[in-house]
Formats: C-alpha cells, sequence, structure tokens
C-alpha cells in the first residue's frame, strides 16, 4: 500500500504551570488542628490528540520509504510525496511485459503521473492472465488516499475500451461518487468516448432498448445497495437490477468490473 506523506506533521507543545504554596497537609507536624486531609488520585495528562502525535519521534522516517516506479520508464512525478512500507520496498515488483495502448498525450503528459501508470500497466498486464476457469486474473488497488485511485481506474476503464472492450460496470458506495467517475474520465481525456450513466435513472428494462435510450457501451455507474433493486411490474427478464445487468454486459463480456471501495462492503451480502 502506498500513501501521500503530509509536508508538515504539527508538533505537540509543552506550557508551564505555576502552583501556589500550600502546607503540607500529608504531613502531622505542619497540619493544622480540626483538619480533615482527603486524599485524591492525582490527576492523569490528557491523551494527545491524533494530530498532536511527534511521529518523528516514533519513527516514521524508519518505517516508511520514498516510493518510484522501479521497472516502468517514463512518466511525470506524482503531485505529492509517495511512500510505502519499509517491508514492501524490499519486495521486487514483477518485470513489465504489457505494453499500454493509450495515446501519447496521455502517457507522457501529467494526466497521469509515473506512479498512476505504473499501477495501470500492472492491472492490465494481471488481466491478461487467464484462469484454469477461463476467467481474466483481477487486480487489487490497495494504493491510500491522495494517490488518485480514480483516475488510475478510468485509466484501465479507458485502456480497455482501446482493446475492443467497450462495457464497463464501475460500483461504488455512493451514487455521488458517479461525478467523480466523470471527471477522472475527463480529465484523461476519454469523456468523448465514454459516457458514464447511472444505473439508478435506468427503466425496469433492457438497458439498451429505447427506454433506455439505447444505451449500449460505456460505462454503467451502480452502487452496492442498487444490486437488490427489484420491480414487482416489469419483465421477469429485468425485473431486478442484476438481471438488467447481466443482460446488458452478455454472456460473452471481457470487460472492466470496478468494485470501487470494496473494502467498506466486506460485511455485506
Amino acid at each position: 500500500m502506498r500513501g501521500v506523506l503530509p509536508n508538515q506533521l504539527p508538533r505537540p507543545t509543552l506550557c508551564q504551570m505555576k502552583l501556589p504554596l500550600k502546607p503540607d497537609l500529608n504531613n502531622p507536624m505542619l497540619r493544622p488542628q480540626g483538619v480533615l486531609v482527603r486524599r485524591e488520585l492525582p490527576q492523569m495528562p490528557a491523551p494527545l490528540e491524533d494530530d498532536e502525535v511527534d511521529f518523528e519521534e516514533i519513527g516514521v522516517a524508519d518505517t516508511y520509504s520514498s516510493y518510484w516506479p522501479s521497472k516502468l520508464k517514463g512518466g511525470s512525478r506524482h503531485p505529492d510525496p509517495v511512500v510505502e512500507t519499509a517491508t514492501l520496498s524490499s519486495v521486487e515488483l514483477p518485470d513489465i511485459t504489457y505494453e499500454l495502448a493509450l495515446p501519447d498525450k496521455v502517457k507522457n503528459s501529467d494526466r497521469l503521473s509515473a506512479l498512476q501508470l505504473e499501477a495501470v500497466t500492472y492491472a492490465c498486464q494481471a488481466h491478461e492472465q487467464l484462469l484454469p476457469s477461463g476467467q481474466r486474473a483481477g487486480f487489487l488497488l490497495g494504493d491510500g488516499a491522495g494517490v488518485g485511485k480514480g483516475r488510475t481506474v478510468a485509466a484501465i476503464i479507458f485502456e480497455n475500451y482501446l482493446r475492443g472492450r467497450k462495457r464497463a460496470l464501475w460500483i461504488s458506495v455512493s451514487n455521488d461518487l458517479k461525478f467523480d467517475a466523470e471527471r477522472d474520465l475527463l480529465d484523461i481525456g476519454a469523456s468523448k468516448h465514454l459516457k458514464v450513466a447511472s444505473m439508478s435513472k435506468f427503466k425496469y428494462s433492457r438497458i439498451s432498448s429505447e427506454e433506455n435510450e439505447y444505451f449500449k457501451r460505456g460505462v454503467i455507474f451502480c452502487t452496492y445497495t442498487a444490486l437488490i433493486g427489484e420491480s414487482a411490474n416489469a419483465n421477469p427478464k429485468y425485473n431486478t437490477r442484476l438481471r438488467q445487468l447481466i443482460n446488458w454486459l452478455g454472456t460473452d463480456f471481457d470487460g472492466v468490473i470496478v468494485l470501487d471501495e470494496c473494502h467498506r462492503r466486506r460485511r455485506r451480502t
């Protein structure tokens, strides 16, 4: 897992406390007559907030290493410094054998950084492997927040589109993230080729039919919750969102299915 390293980390501050001098009431020689002494537990110092931890003192410099693609040639520098754990940095990555079909203006510009291009390349290289079942191998992208996973996913979909796989399914946790998907496709210059449609806007009928404006190719954006949606009045062949998607993708589907934010769905079916 790679993650963005913050530029400046706040340090905890220490403040001096002045206490008034009081007689030692625990000393019988100094205790006034008739004074009742009540013993109280000493107050524990308040825990530091998360943003007040001094990461330099706990050894962040020894735990993380700066990251740069070791096998990929070319690509622009990522906008922010990116690090990975020292354990991962000791593992050598496989050689790159896949050649991207993305336009040079995408690969050789700042639309995708070298880190993102590396992830796209390894993902497509993994998809080239066929499992014993005949299905393509998957790829897990576990980068941290700020590395730009959305744009990486958009580039993977665009790469497959250029390879002739014109349909893609993007599943996420919220319908609002559809606009982020459209933005990421726009940023890499793929929006004129790939239209993004929301599953929730389709009527319960064939997706490529007139009722749904003949949506035959592009990206369908769907939430995990929408997958269980159904209609009692629709044609049984299309009365659930899942059946609609299966019919639209087809039995010979060979494109991309994105399971976005999949870690947030680990306890749901």
